[in-house]
């Protein structure tokens, strides 16, 4: 690590230097304000907090905690040293980017009633996903139809569960993308029709 860092040291120095802050990697590691600190060794391992870099000392030593070295940031007041650390190496805040847009993704898929609530139907149980939401939909009004086609009186109360559940899901979905039901209707009923078609026309 030293010898790629000295090229960078170098432009360090041309520029008349800034703050910098080194996190020493084993537990409970201390940040130091250089890797020269006489309580770390040859061997001592390091991460550059790149984000600190230029930063006030003051900022470092608040985001440091305990973390800060005493013999680095002597005026360190006491009560800031006694405070849990915030400083995350850069893998750790890779990592939580990466948790982060995993997270985003998955709530792209998501679905929940308009109202945040998990969205709970009678015949399909609770729905997790919008690919799940437009199926379920699809299949509820198709299904309903070829109940009202083989007996409506027999079938009347499970045709209105499959009418209900179709409503939730319709409301679940023009809620998720700001559209109002009718315009969501109009765009899934080319799709309803294509799954009674394909699988309740031909029913007996």
């Amino acid at each position: 690590m030293r010898g790629r860092r000295a090229p960078l040291d170098a432009e360090f120095e041309r520029r008349g230097g800034w703050t910098r802050a080194w996190l020493v990697l084993n537990t409970g590691g201390h940040v130091h304000r250089t890797m020269e600190c006489r309580t770390c060794f040859p061997s001592t391992r390091f991460a550059w907090l790149t984000q600190l870099s230029g930063h006030d000392e003051t900022e470092i030593v608040e985001q440091a905690g305990k973390a800060a070295c005493t013999e680095c940031y002597p005026s360190a007041p006491v009560e800031v040293r006694n405070r849990p650390s915030r400083i995350k190496t850069p893998e750790q805040l890779a990592r939580e980017a990466e948790k982060a847009e995993r997270a985003k993704a998955k709530a792209a898929k998501a679905i929940t009633a308009p109202d945040g609530t998990p969205l709970r139907t009678k015949q399909y149980g609770q729905i997790d996903t919008e690919f799940t939401a437009r199926r379920s939909y699809n299949d509820a009004l198709s299904y309903a139809r070829l109940l009202t086609k083989r007996n409506v009186a027999f079938h009347r109360d499970t045709i209105a569960e499959y009418h209900e559940d179709a409503q939730l899901i319709l409301a679940a979905l023009a809620a998720k993308h700001g559209r109002t039901v009718d315009d969501l209707r109009a765009e899934l009923a080319p799709k309803v029709e294509a799954k009674w078609n394909r699988e309740h026309r031909n029913w007996g």
